[in-house]
Protein backbone atom coordinates (compact mmCIF):
# COMPACT_ATOMS: atom_id res chain seq x y z
CA UNK A 1 0.00 0.00 0.00
CA UNK A 2 1.54 3.42 -0.89
CA UNK A 3 0.94 6.34 0.82
CA UNK A 4 0.82 10.03 -0.38
CA UNK A 5 0.61 13.15 0.93
CA UNK A 6 -0.01 16.61 -0.93
CA UNK A 7 2.44 19.33 0.35
CA UNK A 8 1.18 21.79 2.56
CA UNK A 9 2.99 24.75 1.14
CA UNK A 10 2.01 26.04 -1.81
CA UNK A 11 5.02 28.54 -2.64
CA UNK A 12 7.64 27.05 -5.35
CA UNK A 13 9.78 29.48 -3.57
CA UNK A 14 9.34 28.15 0.24
CA UNK A 15 9.37 24.32 -1.43
CA UNK A 16 12.46 24.75 -2.89
CA UNK A 17 14.09 26.49 0.14
CA UNK A 18 12.81 23.70 2.78
CA UNK A 19 13.76 21.09 0.17
CA UNK A 20 17.40 22.70 0.60
CA UNK A 21 17.24 22.64 4.02
CA UNK A 22 16.10 18.76 4.21
CA UNK A 23 19.78 18.26 1.66
CA UNK A 24 21.48 19.96 3.92
CA UNK A 25 20.12 18.01 7.10
CA UNK A 26 21.22 15.02 5.45
CA UNK A 27 24.82 16.24 4.99
CA UNK A 28 25.25 17.33 8.34
CA UNK A 29 24.06 14.28 9.91
CA UNK A 30 26.10 11.98 8.02
CA UNK A 31 29.07 14.04 8.13
CA UNK A 32 28.63 14.32 11.86
CA UNK A 33 27.84 10.63 12.19
CA UNK A 34 31.29 10.02 10.61
CA UNK A 35 33.45 12.17 12.60
CA UNK A 36 31.92 10.90 16.12
CA UNK A 37 32.47 7.25 14.84
CA UNK A 38 36.16 8.55 14.08
CA UNK A 39 37.08 8.69 17.08
CA UNK A 40 37.71 5.35 17.89
CA UNK A 41 38.29 3.88 21.54
CA UNK A 42 38.17 4.99 24.64
CA UNK A 43 36.07 8.31 25.87
CA UNK A 44 36.59 11.19 23.42
CA UNK A 45 38.91 14.30 25.03
CA UNK A 46 37.80 18.21 25.46
CA UNK A 47 40.22 18.73 22.13
CA UNK A 48 38.26 15.60 20.06
CA UNK A 49 34.99 17.35 20.87
CA UNK A 50 36.14 21.10 19.99
CA UNK A 51 37.82 20.09 16.79
CA UNK A 52 34.09 18.02 15.96
CA UNK A 53 32.68 21.25 16.54
CA UNK A 54 34.78 23.64 14.39
CA UNK A 55 34.58 20.87 11.35
CA UNK A 56 30.60 20.99 11.18
CA UNK A 57 30.61 24.73 11.63
CA UNK A 58 33.10 25.68 8.69
CA UNK A 59 31.00 22.26 6.46
CA UNK A 60 27.76 24.19 7.34
CA UNK A 61 29.11 27.89 5.94
CA UNK A 62 30.47 25.91 3.04
CA UNK A 63 27.66 24.66 2.37
CA UNK A 64 25.56 27.75 3.26
CA UNK A 65 28.02 29.54 0.52
CA UNK A 66 27.35 26.51 -2.37
CA UNK A 67 23.81 27.09 -1.67
CA UNK A 68 23.76 30.78 -2.09
CA UNK A 69 25.44 30.80 -5.23
CA UNK A 70 23.92 27.46 -6.83
CA UNK A 71 20.27 29.38 -5.98
CA UNK A 72 21.14 32.58 -7.64
CA UNK A 73 22.66 31.16 -10.71
CA UNK A 74 19.25 28.76 -11.09
CA UNK A 75 17.55 32.05 -10.59
CA UNK A 76 19.63 33.94 -13.37
CA UNK A 77 19.07 30.79 -15.73
CA UNK A 78 14.84 30.66 -14.74
CA UNK A 79 14.90 34.82 -15.31
CA UNK A 80 16.71 34.61 -18.64
CA UNK A 81 14.39 31.87 -19.76
CA UNK A 82 10.95 33.55 -18.84
CA UNK A 83 12.38 36.73 -20.36
CA UNK A 84 12.87 34.54 -23.81
CA UNK A 85 9.79 33.15 -23.34
CA UNK A 86 7.96 36.02 -22.98
CA UNK A 87 9.97 38.10 -25.63
CA UNK A 88 9.70 41.06 -22.88
CA UNK A 89 13.15 41.71 -22.19
CA UNK A 90 12.70 45.56 -21.27
CA UNK A 91 9.66 45.32 -18.49
CA UNK A 92 11.80 46.03 -15.28
CA UNK A 93 7.82 45.19 -13.39
CA UNK A 94 7.60 41.95 -14.96
CA UNK A 95 11.11 40.92 -14.00
CA UNK A 96 10.04 42.35 -10.95
CA UNK A 97 7.63 40.10 -10.20
CA UNK A 98 9.24 37.50 -11.31
CA UNK A 99 11.84 37.55 -8.89
CA UNK A 100 9.40 37.57 -6.09
CA UNK A 101 8.47 34.02 -6.79
CA UNK A 102 11.79 32.98 -7.08
CA UNK A 103 13.43 31.37 -3.84
CA UNK A 104 15.90 33.81 -2.16
CA UNK A 105 19.53 32.95 -2.11
CA UNK A 106 20.02 34.39 1.09
CA UNK A 107 17.07 32.26 2.76
CA UNK A 108 18.24 29.34 0.99
CA UNK A 109 21.91 29.52 2.48
CA UNK A 110 20.09 30.11 5.91
CA UNK A 111 18.37 27.16 5.91
CA UNK A 112 21.12 25.13 4.72
CA UNK A 113 23.54 26.05 7.30
CA UNK A 114 20.24 25.81 10.25
CA UNK A 115 19.69 22.44 9.06
CA UNK A 116 23.03 21.35 8.60
CA UNK A 117 24.25 22.43 12.13
CA UNK A 118 20.87 21.28 13.92
CA UNK A 119 21.28 17.82 11.94
CA UNK A 120 25.01 16.98 12.56
CA UNK A 121 24.23 18.14 16.60
CA UNK A 122 21.88 15.14 16.76
CA UNK A 123 24.41 12.20 16.35
CA UNK A 124 27.27 14.82 18.36
CA UNK A 125 25.08 14.80 20.98
CA UNK A 126 23.95 11.42 20.90
CA UNK A 127 27.36 9.52 20.71
CA UNK A 128 29.86 12.11 21.25
CA UNK A 129 30.14 11.43 25.18
CA UNK A 130 29.63 7.28 24.85
CA UNK A 131 33.07 5.92 25.89
CA UNK A 132 32.32 2.06 24.25
CA UNK A 133 33.33 2.63 20.79
CA UNK A 134 30.76 -0.79 20.06
CA UNK A 135 28.12 1.41 22.10
CA UNK A 136 28.77 4.57 20.53
CA UNK A 137 28.51 2.99 17.01
CA UNK A 138 25.30 1.89 17.89
CA UNK A 139 23.51 4.88 19.62
CA UNK A 140 25.36 6.74 16.35
CA UNK A 141 23.58 4.48 13.53
CA UNK A 142 20.57 4.55 15.42
CA UNK A 143 19.92 7.66 15.88
CA UNK A 144 21.05 8.73 12.29
CA UNK A 145 18.69 6.19 11.04
CA UNK A 146 15.84 7.96 13.15
CA UNK A 147 16.49 11.00 11.70
CA UNK A 148 17.11 9.81 8.17
CA UNK A 149 13.68 8.34 7.97
CA UNK A 150 12.27 11.46 9.05
CA UNK A 151 13.77 13.39 6.51
CA UNK A 152 12.56 11.14 3.83
CA UNK A 153 9.31 11.74 5.14
CA UNK A 154 9.53 15.54 5.12
CA UNK A 155 10.71 15.17 1.46
CA UNK A 156 8.26 12.83 0.16
CA UNK A 157 5.64 15.22 2.03
CA UNK A 158 7.23 18.38 -0.11
CA UNK A 159 7.55 16.81 -3.13
CA UNK A 160 3.95 15.02 -3.18
CA UNK A 161 5.75 11.28 -3.11
CA UNK A 162 5.34 7.90 -2.10
CA UNK A 163 6.04 8.04 1.77
CA UNK A 164 7.67 4.54 2.02
CA UNK A 165 9.94 4.92 -0.88
CA UNK A 166 11.09 8.20 -0.20
CA UNK A 167 11.89 6.95 3.69
CA UNK A 168 14.15 4.01 2.09
CA UNK A 169 15.72 5.74 -0.33
CA UNK A 170 16.87 8.83 2.44
CA UNK A 171 17.93 5.67 4.30
CA UNK A 172 19.68 3.40 2.49
CA UNK A 173 21.47 6.68 0.54
CA UNK A 174 22.67 8.21 4.22
CA UNK A 175 23.98 4.84 5.35
CA UNK A 176 25.40 4.03 2.20
CA UNK A 177 26.98 7.65 2.11
CA UNK A 178 28.29 6.80 5.52
CA UNK A 179 29.87 3.79 4.51
CA UNK A 180 31.65 4.63 2.00
CA UNK A 181 33.07 7.93 3.94
CA UNK A 182 34.19 5.94 7.07
CA UNK A 183 35.01 3.17 5.15
CA UNK A 184 37.10 3.72 2.24
CA UNK A 185 39.73 5.63 4.65
CA UNK A 186 40.08 2.57 6.78
CA UNK A 187 40.23 0.48 3.82
CA UNK A 188 43.11 3.10 2.82
CA UNK A 189 45.22 2.56 6.11
CA UNK A 190 44.43 -1.23 6.00
CA UNK A 191 46.35 -1.66 2.35
CA UNK A 192 48.44 1.17 2.34
CA UNK A 193 49.38 1.84 6.31
CA UNK A 194 49.03 5.51 6.29
CA UNK A 195 45.50 7.17 7.72
CA UNK A 196 43.55 8.80 5.05
CA UNK A 197 42.25 12.47 5.36
CA UNK A 198 38.89 12.78 4.99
Amino acid sequence: MSFHLTSPVHSPAITQCLQIAVLSAKTGLVSASVLILMIGEGSPTYDMLISIVVVLLTDACRNAISEFVSVHEQNDIKIAQMKRESGDVENPTSEEERRVRLPSPLKAAGAAALAFVASGSLPFLAGGFVSPWAGRVGVVCLVTSLALAVLGVIWAVLGGLTIPRSLFRALLGGLADMAIYYGLPWLFKVAFGFEAST
